[in-house]
């Protein structure tokens, strides 16, 4: 009987990298589970779309906020579709955000892993994501907003700009 290899796979790598990412992120919120009463919990999914450095942008993420902190798993990129050319990549990122009624604005930089097809080159790395955004608060649960990306890395950084919709508890 043959026995399968441990050996991961792309696709199985990058399921891992998502998998500890996700722990990664719920780490920092169980922390604050006890010390948030003079803070709104906020908990939000953002999902965007523009232009950017290579072609089309997309981004998503999910943010846990309490006062002014803000912890960000995400996942960007920007490409050209059909053409095989483009850049992403999946972070986790810590940064700060300002919050009033209608409004919210934040900054964000972390740590993730870059990958992506350009030239007829696989690359893959490490690279620093950073991201800002301003959000708009017509209600309790959903927002509009724009934002930037980018990766800085060794092997071509990367940005973009997206129109994002959030949604999840904004207030």
């Amino acid at each position: 009987m043959k026995r399968s290899s441990t050996r991961c796979t792309g696709t199985g790598r990058a399921a891992r990298l998502a998998g500890t990412a996700v722990l990664l992120l719920c780490v920092p919120c169980l922390s604050f589970a006890g010390t948030t009463s003079r803070h709104p919990i906020r908990v939000s999914a953002t999902y965007g779309v523009g232009a950017g450095s290579i072609g089309y942008a997309g981004a998503l993420g999910l943010s846990f906020q309490t006062g002014h902190d803000l912890f960000t798993m995400h996942a960007a990129g920007t490409g050209v579709p059909f053409v095989n050319a483009g850049m992403g990549d999946i972070g986790l990122l810590y940064g700060r955000s300002s919050a009033d009624r209608y409004t919210n604005a934040s900054v964000s930089a972390g740590l993730g892993y870059t990958s992506g097809r350009v030239y007829g080159r696989d690359v893959r790395t490490i690279g620093i994501p950073v991201e800002a955004s301003f959000t708009l608060l017509p209600c309790a649960y959903v927002g509009l907003g724009i934002g930037v990306f980018g990766n800085l890395n060794l092997t071509l950084p990367f940005c973009g700009g997206v129109l994002f919709l959030k949604a999840g508890k904004l207030r």
